[in-house]
């Protein structure tokens, strides 16, 4: 590309042999302007499910894969697409919920029966099989609301969140986060943001420099659609994020990246 052989181009990426590296050069080019931004969290999962549907023997069980992919799985994506206005957080729930399809459906064929015969008593069987079964919950409810299956049930499962931090743990934390000038400050900032405000890292991941408002003396950081008056000593944490963190990407470049976390790998996952 550099050399001019090849197209600056999506697809030029899209065809290389490695993945991640593509992946950041992608997100590199995109923060400096060199290509369009473009919804990966989206294709990725597109990818995903045209790999699934190759793995999946049974025509008519590909054909409810891929309806319940399109019309339940990438139309929910789309439209939370198009409410944000900042990059989205790719989770893997859309992958799940494709993969658990797909399982469940061939389970089902194995036994030589089809989704229409399946009763709850075979949902409960299939459920023995350990707690990742429980995530056909979302397909069963589109099935029975599409007509393609009876109503079944599977009770949703509650989170395992593990041990607590305890708050006198949280509050030493958050009070060395502030204060000590040994560690980086990408991880200071990050680690403020997650135990103070409660973000997840794939969100920290994922926030743009324009996010970071001031307005006099105050500087506010945008959660979604809330700006949040965030006070010293991270509010100048912050500030000297986005003024320092302008160097790990632009190199030698006239354009200011959009991460405020540029050095930890930009990819809108």
């Amino acid at each position: 590309m550099a050399a001019g052989t090849l197209a600056v181009s999506h697809q030029t990426l899209d065809a290389h042999h490695r993945p991640r590296a593509a992946g950041y050069l992608r997100a590199a080019s995109v923060a400096n302007g060199v290509l369009p931004a473009r919804d990966e969290a989206l294709l990725a999962t597109e990818r995903f499910l045209t790999d699934t549907l190759a793995a999946t023997a049974s025509p008519a069980n590909r054909w409810l894969v891929h309806a319940y992919a399109t019309w339940r799985v990438l139309n929910r994506l789309r439209r939370s697409a198009e409410r944000s206005a900042r990059p989205r957080t790719y989770t893997r729930h859309a992958h799940v919920n494709i993969s658990a399809a797909a399982r469940f459906l061939d389970w089902l064929g194995e036994r030589e029966i089809t989704l229409d015969q399946a009763g709850q008593v075979d949902v409960d069987l299939w459920l023995t099989g350990g707690r990742t079964r429980y995530q056909v919950r979302d397909f069963l409810g589109w099935a029975a609301r599409s007509g393609h299956a009876r109503p079944l049930l599977v009770p949703a499962v509650g989170s395992n969140p593990g041990q607590a931090t305890s708050k006198d743990q949280r509050w030493a934390l958050i009070a060395r986060l502030r204060h000590d000038d040994t560690i980086d400050l990408t991880d200071r900032v990050a680690g403020c943001l997650l135990l103070l405000y409660g973000q997840q890292l794939s969100r920290i991941t994922a926030i743009t420099i324009d996010q970071v408002i001031t307005a006099g003396n105050q500087v506010f950081l945008r959660f979604g659609r809330d700006d949040v008056l965030i006070p010293e000593p991270l509010a100048g944490l912050l500030l000297r994020l986005v003024h320092d963190g302008r160097r790990y990407l632009a190199v030698g470049s006239p354009t200011t990246p959009t991460w405020l976390f540029p050095a930890c790998c930009p990819v809108g996952r």
